[in-house]
């Protein structure tokens, strides 16, 4: 919202709360005044940064023609991430992301394409995320 002038009027930032699927957003961060005054929602640790590394569900899933990866990358760490998308033959099928992001929360989507960036068969696909020493997998159904 902004006031005459061009001011802020206030600034609402979201963050996804475990999987949006369930929960939805929770409110991180509000500020009023141009950005001068925060004002915290909840005092747990959702809004005093991401410590650790985590993945949460992807949404929607099954999917048919996109779905969406949320994670949680620690603040003040530069590990190396990769994503890829792995038939169940363990073959990789897409590299989503390989590389490094500023700590946060992050969102990866995969359009339900091979590296060529042509369409998979419907099927089980595993996401596997690679972030310095630790690893996630999370199951995908693609129906097309």
């Amino acid at each position: 919202e902004k006031l005459a002038g061009g001011q802020d009027l206030f600034y609402l930032f979201f963050q996804p709360h475990r999987s949006y699927t369930e929960d939805g957003f929770r409110i991180a961060t509000a500020r009023f005044n141009e950005g001068q005054t925060p004002v915290r929602i909840n005092n747990d640790e959702r809004n005093t940064g991401v410590k650790t590394f985590r993945v949460l569900e992807n949404y929607p899933n099954p999917f048919n023609a996109s779905t969406n990866f949320w994670m949680m990358l620690p603040e003040g760490d530069s590990n190396q991430l990769t994503v890829e998308i792995l038939n169940l033959l363990g073959q990789k099928v897409r590299t989503l992301f390989n590389g490094r992001l500023e700590g946060g929360y992050h969102r990866l989507t995969w359009d339900g394409r091979n590296d060529f960036f042509h369409p998979v068969p419907s099927g089980m696909y595993i996401c596997r995320f690679n972030y310095g020493s630790r690893q996630e997998l999370r199951k995908v159904l693609l129906v097309r």
